[in-house]
């Protein structure tokens, strides 16, 4: 009987310390440029996600003063706009007698500041003598824009410096409301000349009054 001599096989030898070392450095660099990337589309979604809220927010708040303001008018005898334009008084119209308007409960908005120093927006009404009080937004900024009328609301050449709120009277029976709500963003990175790291929401609409001619 033959003896058939296989050759022996060379041995599989392991990777070596440096072919490890590499890869090692490749999988860190792949996973870091990845982490970086999740991370950053995190940030986008979550500051969309609180511009978007602050957004709605102004809106609603907007929203409300138009819907009472366009059933109000000047002829009240408390009809007022304060000189800085950061209040309002005014009363709705509820019907008419003998021609004449006859208006409801006072309304006042307003802003003011809170014991932290917030800037807030308030709604008071006069019921029964009494004011009651709803806090519409503490987020209010409590520096002074220059902001310009939407084109369109006043038309071009309408500028106003507002700190939180402003109402003026820019027609007979036409009151805009322009309102700047700001919030601290952590995720934001902050203004290395400012150290600022806030986000500002500005709304503006213009209300026609109740037609008083």
């Amino acid at each position: 009987m033959k003896n058939i001599l296989h050759p022996l096989r060379k041995r599989a030898r392991g990777f070596t310390v440096i072919e490890i070392m590499i890869a090692s450095g490749i999988f860190t660099v792949l996973i870091g440029a990845t982490t970086m990337a999740m991370q950053q589309s995190m940030l986008g979604v979550a500051c969309a996600s609180l511009e978007g809220g602050m957004d709605a927010k102004g809106s609603d708040i907007l929203e409300l003063m138009a819907k009472e303001l366009k059933d109000s008018g000047s002829k009240y005898a408390n009809f007022a706009i304060d000189a800085n334009g950061q209040s309002i008084t005014f009363a709705r119209s509820t019907g008419y007698t003998a021609g004449n308007t006859v208006f409801g409960n006072q309304i006042r908005y307003y802003t003011s500041t809170d014991a932290n120093g917030n800037r807030y927006l308030a709604r008071d009404e006069i019921v029964g003598g009494t004011a009651q009080t709803t806090i519409l937004s503490n987020q209010l900024s409590s520096t002074a824009t220059s902001v310009t009328a939407v084109k369109g609301i006043n038309g071009p050449g309408y500028n106003v410096s507002v700190t939180g709120v402003n109402f003026t009277r820019t027609a007979a029976h036409v009151v805009t409301i322009t309102l700047i709500l700001q919030q601290r963003n952590d995720l934001l990175i902050a203004n290395s000349a400012t150290g600022d790291n806030t986000m500002t929401i500005i709304s503006q609409g213009s209300v026609q009054l109740l037609n008083e001619l």
